[in-house]
């Protein structure tokens, strides 16, 4: 019982900070001249690192929350996706306390997710979980199973 308890968990933690991932990365892929505009008006970078910054963070998040989801390299997915989380969070902080964005780019340009409080502490907490689920042996209902399967 107590293993099927921990499964459905991950399961559960994977499919809320998996999907988030792919659908903000896919977002900013999509319209990207907006997302690289609002990376540099939120002067959280150097000028000159705002348009590779701009162009490499869509792709990591559409990846990474992909292997999230599919539950491919769950540990080293959900050690980076917490480092992202927690990136996601600090620089919320920073909008927040400094008033350069009232809403969060996070999911193009339909987005209007205020930056608050409580957004940012969502962003605390999912990178806390997923710390946490990077440690977790590999779940069943992952293609590590399936590849761990193949190997012996």
């Amino acid at each position: 019982m107590k293993g099927l308890l921990v499964e459905t968990v991950a399961l559960l933690l994977r499919l809320a900070t998996g999907v988030p991932l792919v659908l903000a990365g896919w977002e900013k892929m999509q319209a990207f001249a907006w997302w690289r505009d609002q990376l540099a008006k939120a002067e959280l970078l150097p000028a000159d690192l705002v348009g590779p910054a701009a162009a490499a963070l869509p792709g990591l998040e559409f990846v990474v929350g992909a292997t999230l989801l599919l539950g491919f390299w769950h540990r080293a997915s959900a050690a980076v996706a917490a480092g992202l989380y927690a990136v996601f969070a600090v620089s919320m902080t920073v909008l927040w306390r400094t008033g350069a964005l009232e809403t969060c780019a996070c999911f193009g340009p339909g987005s209007d997710l205020e930056i608050s409080p409580t957004t940012i502490a969502i962003r605390f907490a999912a990178a806390a979980l997923l710390v946490v689920l990077a440690a977790l042996t590999t779940p069943r209902l992952a293609l590590d199973r399936v590849f761990l399967r193949l190997g012996r």
